[in-house]
């Protein structure tokens, strides 16, 4: 038994929180699980407490971290081995300190697709540090939700494409809303849903009235994401490969048809529509297709789940961190 403890901001997302519970509940009794968050409202205000309480407290636990606050707590806490998550998007200045930390400490990195694994090592990660673990997640199929689609002022009529996840620079939202606002010169029923949250929302906003379509977009913070694709009727994905996998493996679960740029998981006209560049007019003919097309949405919705039962199944997800904090040593070889 090798208890483990949980270290992240008190402001992250709900669906890493929901990950990290997921984590943290499975994997009882062999690793009981404490989650403790950072920052102002968290269980510990910032990064020099957060060490003084892991050398206290910590004993022989492991510690998995989830942001880099939560990484140079634990570094500053002394040599022990380290397990980091990355499920969200890092600046640039974030590799640095991964990369820092990791001559210094005994870091094993998880990503979440082989793609951002090949980025980590770019970034000067070793390889022989990094492994890809794809989030766990139960796949069933979503139920459409007028109540809230009148809420967010979607017409019976509107055909309504979701951009998932955060708006964040490997997200390229702005590619989204490009390519709606093509749709919208056609048709003014296309609108455009964006979650509302992450650094580049904002952008996302400013650039959406910059179209001179203040009806485009949608943005809808005060939801969940899982909320808001039981809304649309189909998923954007514009993001680069190397983005964090969970707005992706979400859409899939829940059987959302998919149109999208390339990625390593997502086959064209297999579970998704996909184009092989970024031009926001080829993108807009996908989707127009798509939505000309109930059987072909049907279909690319019920593949999609089909492949998300596998690359996402809940127990090969508890059963690799199993593997990886059984095959760790709580204190780093360095010490």
């Amino acid at each position: 038994m090798r208890r483990v403890i949980h270290l992240l901001d008190h402001g992250t997302n709900p669906p890493t929180r929901k990950l990290i519970t997921v984590l943290a509940e499975g994997l009882k009794p062999d690793h009981p699980a404490t989650i403790l968050t950072i920052g102002r409202g968290g269980d510990l205000r910032g990064v020099w407490t957060a060490s003084l309480h892991l050398r206290a407290q910590a004993g022989g636990a492991l510690i998995h971290t989830w942001s880099i606050p939560a990484l140079l707590a634990a570094a500053l806490a002394g040599d022990r081995a380290i397990i980091h998550g990355v499920v969200t998007e890092m600046s640039a200045g974030g590799w640095n300190w991964l990369r820092w930390i990791g001559r210094r400490s005994d870091v094993t990195v998880v990503l979440t697709s082989e793609a951002a694994r090949e980025f980590a090592i770019g970034r000067g990660i070793g390889r022989e540090k990094c492994r890809v673990i794809r989030p766990g997640l139960e796949c069933s199929k979503g139920v459409r939700d007028e109540a809230l689609r009148e809420k967010l002022r979607l017409s019976p009529d509107d055909f309504v494409i979701l951009a998932p996840g955060e708006s964040t620079r490997s997200a390229r939202h702005s590619l989204a809303v490009w390519t709606a606002a093509i749709l919208y010169e056609l048709d003014p029923r296309w609108k455009l849903l964006i979650w509302g949250r992450g650094d580049q929302a904002a952008g996302a906003r400013r650039l959406g009235l910059r179209t001179g379509h203040p009806e485009l977009i949608r943005i809808a913070p005060q939801w969940e994401c899982a909320q808001l694709m039981n809304v649309a009727d189909v998923a954007l994905i514009t993001a680069l490969p190397v983005a964090p996998g969970p707005p992706l493996a979400q859409c899939m679960a829940a059987g959302l048809p998919i149109v999208g740029t390339e990625n390593e998981i997502l086959t064209d006209r297999s579970n998704a529509l996909l184009n092989n560049n970024d031009s926001p007019r080829e993108l807009a003919q996908k989707l127009m297709e798509i939505r000309a097309d109930a059987e072909l949405r049907s279909m690319l919705g019920r593949m999609a789940q089909s492949d998300a039962v596998e690359l996402f199944d809940s127990q090969k997800f508890l059963d690799q961190y199993a593997e990886v904090y059984s095959g760790l040593s709580v204190v780093s070889p360095r010490s």
